[in-house]
């Protein structure tokens, strides 16, 4: 079973469309089960720590879409372990195909309920073949 991890920064008022996105989702047939969670609400121990690790250690920039690339220049790098959320992706499907779903399916829909035109911070994290977590570009 594939698995991959989508983390993001959002508003709290945007949680209840998040909340939907994941429920419209997981009934769509897509064949993707979602779940949403606070970073820091990752189960602990249920986890493994190869992707603790990953997450204490890694950091992302925002995406700045092209009407604010003015602000990459001042742009400060963000721990993953400092991103608000998280959406766990499982499919029958390698963790690669699940995370190229995460992303092109739930991801990008919420960085339009997000603000478009807005930076937004985000990052797809799977376990590659070699058993190292890595992002998904």
């Amino acid at each position: 079973m594939g698995q991959s991890y989508g983390f993001f920064d959002c508003k709290d008022s945007y949680r209840t469309a998040i909340d939907e996105r994941v429920k419209d989702t997981n009934k769509g047939g897509s064949g993707l089960e979602l779940s949403l969670m606070e970073v820091k609400d990752l189960p602990r121990g249920k986890v493994d720590q190869g992707l603790v690790d990953f997450i204490n250690e890694k950091e992302i920039y925002p995406t700045f879409p092209s009407s604010h690339k003015h602000l990459m220049k001042g742009a400060k790098p963000k721990k993953l372990k400092d991103l608000k959320y998280v959406i766990t992706a499982r499919t029958g499907r390698t963790n690669e195909d699940t995370a190229i779903e995460l992303g092109r399916r739930v991801m990008a829909g919420i960085s339009h309920l997000y603000g478009e035109g807005k930076p937004f911070n985000v990052a797809v994290v799977y376990k590659d073949t070699n058993g190292q977590y890595v992002f998904k570009d």
